[in-house]
């Protein structure tokens, strides 16, 4: 199983994210622009809840049965896990810092904010500067740092505990939701707060469970059926948004057609799984956490620049930084994120080697 179709959906997830960041389209002169920002662009946040239950997923699709049976440890799993998401947020980390103390007056972000960021721990702090510091799509990885500490325990728990955990979660979202705090921290503890993200990790580790266990394949025509159902489902949930509460639709209310886009496309069937196989569409799922992490300092920079040049930032403005930061992604992708990848882990697996090495040395009673 390649889960190509999957593969090519996280591009399109990084899309919408992308897309929530172009937020300069929201003081356009244009109506039509601006009201296809407030109404559509804006929502493409969801993108993230897309991207945490799929990690769900796909961590139990790459590693439950290599962890259960012991086939690999908890080292070389972790180093797997950083070796994929640490060197691309380090180059990207690096290249924030010109906007954070140089090319932005109106930022207050300190060094220490700064470091907070680059160890990936943002996620823990309520304040804004902290969370959303540097690199701001960053602070996802932080969450998905959290997760993949739990995941091996989690891969012990039972059914009904982990849909005990869901329980419990749904009750933090609406608790925050119903509280009396700021809409600032209501984002907050529902959105990126690590503790409130794990609902969405878990929901898709319970999926690949029902998925392994009791899914069957589908005829090619009910397998196309079932996913025109989920993104048509999909597509009435953000039809219908505008009568759900904001703390709610930062997470909560997409889980469940979310959960059934990546369940409904976890296959080769179905003429729509089929076209998302197209090479290209491949590639650019394949480059699309590179796409995640580049875009907004595409889009930054590029604001930076209007302003020094008197540059309009609008409709044509967003449709440039879209192929040049879909570009960047690709570039990235096949000139060094996969290298950077294959390095780090050639470093990490032995260092843990060492680590147990020595160990051993130390247990052993000297003669």
């Amino acid at each position: 199983m390649k889960l190509e179709a999957l593969t090519s959906l996280r591009f399109f997830a990084a899309l919408m994210v992308l897309c929530s960041h172009l937020r300069f389209l929201a003081e356009s002169d244009n109506p039509l622009v601006k009201l296809i920002y407030d109404k559509v662009f804006w929502e493409g946040y969801i993108g993230v809840t897309f991207f945490f239950i799929l990690s769900g997923f796909i961590l139990s699709f790459a590693y439950q049965q290599r962890l259960q049976s012991r086939q690999i440890g908890f080292w070389e799993y972790m180093s797997a896990r950083v070796a994929r998401i640490y060197p691309l947020h380090i180059v990207t980390w690096l290249l924030a810092l010109p906007l954070v103390f140089f090319l932005v007056p109106s930022s207050t972000e300190s060094l220490a904010t700064y470091f907070t960021n680059g160890a990936l721990i943002q996620s823990y702090f309520p304040d804004r500067s902290i969370h959303f510091s540097a690199n701001i799509p960053s602070w996802s990885l932080s969450d998905e740092m959290f997760f993949y500490l739990l995941f091996p325990f989690l891969l012990r728990c039972g059914n009904r505990l982990l849909l005990g955990l869901v329980a419990v979660l749904l009750v933090w979202h609406f608790a925050i939701f119903l509280s009396e705090l700021s809409e600032q921290r209501k984002h907050f503890y529902n959105y990126v707060f690590p503790l409130a993200r794990l609902l969405d990790f878990v929901v898709g580790l319970l999926l690949f469970r029902w998925y392994s266990q009791a899914w069957k394949p589908l005829p090619e025509g009910t397998a196309t059926l079932v996913q025109l159902g989920a993104l048509g489902l999909l597509a009435v949930f953000f039809a219908i948004k505008g009568v759900i509460p904001q703390p709610l639709r930062f997470d909560v209310f997409y889980i469940l057609p979310m959960a059934l886009v990546i369940v409904a496309f976890a296959t080769d069937r179905g003429l729509l799984a089929k076209a998302l196989q197209n090479p290209v569409l491949v590639l650019l799922g394949e480059a699309s956490f590179a796409l995640y992490l580049t875009h907004q300092l595409v889009i930054r920079y590029a604001e930076v620049a209007a302003g020094n040049w008197a540059w309009p930032m609008d409709a044509f403005a967003a449709v440039v930084l879209l192929a040049v930061a879909i570009a960047v992604s690709v570039l990235c992708y096949l000139g060094f994120e996969k290298r950077l990848h294959r390095w780090a882990l050639s470093q990490l697996i032995p260092l843990g080697k060492s680590l147990d090495h020595g160990r051993n040395t130390a247990k052993t009673p000297s003669n």
